[in-house]
């Protein structure tokens, strides 16, 4: 078993005992034990806890493998999937172009299966294709 101090798709997290992975994965050192770490959606952004504070999950694992992103910048998901943290899947972008992109996908809605890592255009998409409908 590799461990994630020595795995080069695991970046540490500033000082802490936290290590990010390019896969958008967070793993927590604890007494030699690596443990996964769930994160959880605040504000429609994925966050995890660390030190006392929630931490905006994208962000921080853009920051750990492409450098700091600066105030006047925002990390969004290309695919507008939150929850698909992969590291080919964050952007840097000014606040305005953000903004501007966050405004013309309104009403867009998609499904992304991890495991898989397919994305489909609505939840009947994805059960028709993961066989839970006969439609």
């Amino acid at each position: 078993m590799v461990r994630v101090f020595d795995d080069p798709n695991y970046r540490r997290y500033k000082e802490t005992n936290y290590y990010l992975s390019r896969m958008g994965t967070i793993k927590r050192r604890c007494k030699n034990i690596d443990l996964d770490i769930k994160g959880y959606m605040e504000n429609r952004k994925y966050c995890f806890y660390c030190k006392g504070k929630s931490i905006i999950f994208a962000r921080a694992l853009y920051e750990a493998f492409r450098g700091e992103v600066g105030a006047d910048y925002r990390v969004i998901h290309i695919n507008n999937i939150k929850t698909d943290n992969r590291l080919e899947n964050l952007r840097k972008v000014t606040i305005k172009e953000a903004s501007r992109i966050a405004h013309k996908g309104r009403g867009l809605k998609a499904v992304y299966n991890a495991q898989t890592q397919e994305t489909y255009r609505s939840v009947q998409e994805c059960a028709k294709a993961l066989g839970y409908t006969d439609d």
